[in-house]
């Protein structure tokens, strides 16, 4: 599993409002993290599997 989620805002950092930086959080860190609780109870019952 190629485990990539994310985006970025094109903008200076001085202009996103709190808000905007954790929905970012939310997505960027967070997101990969609920896809490896999804998939990996299937590698491992596969004894197989590969994070990247």
């Amino acid at each position: 599993m190629v485990n990539n989620a994310g985006y970025a805002f094109v903008c200076p950092f001085e202009d996103l409002s709190m808000d905007e930086i954790k929905a970012q959080f939310e997505t960027n860190f967070y997101g990969s993290v609920r896809v490896m609780q999804v998939v990996l109870p299937t590698m491992i019952n596969q004894s197989y599997g590969r994070i990247i």
